[in-house]
């Protein structure tokens, strides 16, 4: 069942950002997808719409945002009530705390991010953290290092856990946490780069989640003005372990939900809009 109390809160959250960033650079992202669930061989295709904004303060502080919405084909049912509804969001301020070289440079930041009602019964997650980051750039390759540390919120849906033995209050895992992350983007010829990271969250204890994300963007501007077209794959694997409601080696043992990773891969095209 869709709780829409934190995502309604999250869009909230969201408001006054891109109410501040009213003049500054907007794009549209129209295309489909396909959220996979490999260990049940689930495919749900879909479409989704978004917004992407950019802005640099009269500080140099660069300003980004996001948020998706998408409209799944759930044929699958891994969660039976699920509303094949979801979208996913990503805030950013990042600016210059000191430059090592022309290229080099070492940057503060604050990363918010969250997904609300998968299809993979990632009821809502939420994560809110600053840091710093040491990052080269030049025109043909960037490459960076960010060490984060926050708030990270992960809620599993009621559905799909209540027949393996799991209550509304074994559902939230809340945690302060760090996280660590390397990115790459390599530009493989004028019109076409590439794009790849991976990041871990961890309580200091064990590890929370893994994310793997790779895309390919291909300057379409000759088809439509200043506009790309992106392929892209973002796998995460969650660690279930915090969820148990009892040991691990008990005979009637079961993890929270059968599966412990999804992967969404899109094709879409991004294009500016003129506000």
């Amino acid at each position: 069942m869709f709780n829409t109390t934190l995502c309604t809160r999250l869009f909230i959250l969201t408001c006054p950002f891109t109410t501040q960033l009213y003049a500054a650079d907007w794009k549209m992202n129209v295309g489909v997808h396909d959220f996979f669930v490999a260990q049940e061989s689930s495919h749900t295709f879909g479409a989704g719409v978004g917004l992407v904004v950019l802005h640099t303060t009269e500080n140099e502080i660069l300003l980004t945002g996001s948020v998706d919405a998408f409209i799944d084909r759930d044929k699958d049912e891994l969660d039976q009530d699920h509303i094949p509804i979801w979208y996913q969001f990503k805030l950013l301020s990042k600016a210059l705390l000191a430059r090592l070289s022309k290229d080099v440079s070492v940057n503060w930041l604050i990363d918010i991010k969250g997904r609300c009602n998968t299809v993979s019964a990632v009821e809502q997650e939420f994560k809110l953290m600053p840091g710093v980051n040491l990052q080269y750039d030049s025109p043909s390759l960037s490459i960076a290092s960010t060490f984060l540390t926050g708030y990270y919120f992960l809620e599993i849906d009621d559905d799909a856990p209540k027949p393996r033995g799991y209550a509304r209050e074994d559902l939230q895992n809340k945690s302060g946490a760090m996280s660590l992350s390397a990115d790459v983007r390599f530009a493989l010829g004028e019109k076409l780069e590439m794009n790849a990271s991976v990041q871990q969250w961890h309580d200091g204890d064990a590890w929370l989640e893994n994310q793997y994300a790779f895309s390919l963007v291909y300057n379409t501007t000759d088809w439509i003005k200043k506009s790309s077209t992106i392929i892209s794959a973002v796998y995460t694997k969650y660690n279930l372990d915090p969820y148990d409601n009892k040991p691990a080696s008990a005979p009637d043992y079961q993890a929270i939900l059968a599966w412990d990773n999804d992967m969404v891969i899109r094709a879409y095209i991004s294009f500016p809009l003129g506000w």
